[in-house]
């Protein structure tokens, strides 16, 4: 896995500024970010598809996990020209994790939080500090693979600041991993994703009418380099 310099980093989202923004999410887009996740989640993840969460069911819910990560990670937005939000990216730091305490979550959030419970976090050797990549999503029509490269990099430089030095993402949709090697075009480091483990889970809920189901989902461990010099 090859690291690249901050500086190319920083000069690749300065070419990108005639036509994305890329930054720390402000207060005023918290509610947009949040219905950008939960539209995007619903529309493409297979968990949400297989428990038939809405967008309404789990806006309220991402807006706590958004609102913990501001305090205890960060997020990252991607807007394009007009301002508007076309990306998002949610990096909790796993020593402070989010819980979602008083609200009252249904069978299908606590079903996935059980299976990603099941999943390993990557092994930090001396010296490592992992950010855990909880949430990201563009929104479709945009240039999915540019967007996410740049929010990929923007997240590694703020990162950096507070002393992170890798990052990783627990994967249940398998074409992300297609296009994580499509977005190295994009990256300028050769196996900049690292595939760390691969684990094959049942995944245990209720539906609404009481009936209990479970299915085998394949969950993949992926981490990245933020100490890009």
């Amino acid at each position: 896995m090859r690291k690249i310099s901050s500086y190319v980093c920083e000069g690749l989202l300065t070419l990108a500024r005639p036509f994305y923004r890329v930054g720390l999410i402000s207060a005023r887009d918290i509610d947009r970010a949040t219905t950008l996740l939960a539209t995007e989640f619903c529309d493409r993840e297979p968990l949400s598809k297989i428990l038939k969460i809405s967008p309404e069911e789990l806006t309220p819910f991402f807006r706590l996990q958004v609102e913990h990560a501001i305090k205890t990670g960060l997020v990252v937005t991607a807007k394009n020209l007009r301002g508007g939000i076309i990306g998002a990216a949610v990096i909790e730091d796993p020593r402070s994790p989010f819980s979602p305490g008083e609200f009252a979550i249904s069978s299908k959030f606590e079903a996935i939080g059980a299976l990603l419970e099941k999943i390993p976090d990557p092994e930090a050797s001396a010296g490592q500090r992992y950010g855990y990549a909880s949430l990201a999503a563009v929104r479709r029509g945009s240039n999915g693979k540019i967007i996410l490269s740049l929010m990929v990099l923007g997240v590694a430089l703020e990162l950096q600041k507070r002393g992170f030095t890798h990052a990783y993402a627990k994967v249940t949709n398998r074409g992300i991993l297609s296009i994580m090697r499509k977005m190295e075009k994009f990256i300028p480091a050769r196996d900049f994703f690292k595939a760390v483990s691969s684990h094959h889970h049942n995944l245990v809920w209720t539906q609404d009418d009481g009936t209990p189901h479970e299915k085998i989902i394949r969950v993949d461990v992926v981490s990245w380099p933020l100490s890009l010099d």
